[in-house]
């Protein structure tokens, strides 16, 4: 157990959680500032299921479908899910790793508050199953099935509240951080 403690301490270190952040948010830019807004245009500016944490239903992804045209399906299909086939691994790994890392420096390794690290973990998984069922629907336009887009619709939501959870949980998490800080410096 120890021999396994030592290796995942290498996930844990101040640079290499850095470095996941750091590559997390860079696709995460490139996503939010080139492909997804080039994505949306093709369609008029509608939003991408990806963008809508609340959900979406059959005809809002008909529509959306049928608005791209085929350079846009094209577009969505080999630029935009391209770079979301990275970030949902990196966003895991990344924000996993920040709030074990935080919990450590906050005092806190120890404390049931860990199980908050598999958040991140279960929106990416969630992402991932988002992202087939988007790539089946731009695969088999016209005909997407209802049933298809419930479950994917499902998983976006999925996606979305444990992701929302986890930010506030990681916002109280550096709440605590800093307090902890500022008592050490005060003694």
């Amino acid at each position: 157990m120890k021999k396994l403690q030592r290796k995942l301490s290498f996930f844990l270190d101040g640079r290499t959680v850095l470095l996941a952040f750091i590559l997390c948010n860079a696709v995460y830019l490139a996503m939010l500032l080139v492909s997804i807004p080039t994505t949306m245009s093709f369609a008029g500016d509608m939003k991408l299921p990806d963008m809508m944490p609340t959900g979406y239903d059959w005809n809002y992804i008909r529509d959306l479908l049928g608005a791209l045209g085929p350079e846009g399906r094209n577009y969505y299909l080999t630029r935009q899910l391209l770079l979301d086939t990275f970030y949902p691994f990196l966003f895991a790994w990344s924000y996993a790793t920040l709030f074990l890392y935080l919990l450590g420096k906050a005092g806190r390794a120890g404390s049931s508050w860990k199980f908050v690290a598999l958040l991140p973990v279960i929106a990416a998984v969630s992402d991932y199953i988002e992202n087939g069922f988007i790539v089946s629907f731009l695969r088999s336009y016209p005909n997407v099935m209802d049933e298809r887009v419930e479950l994917s619709s499902f998983f976006t939501r999925v996606k979305s509240i444990t992701t929302a959870i986890y930010f506030i949980a990681l916002l109280l998490l550096i709440v605590r951080f800093l307090l902890r800080r500022r008592k050490a410096k005060k003694t």
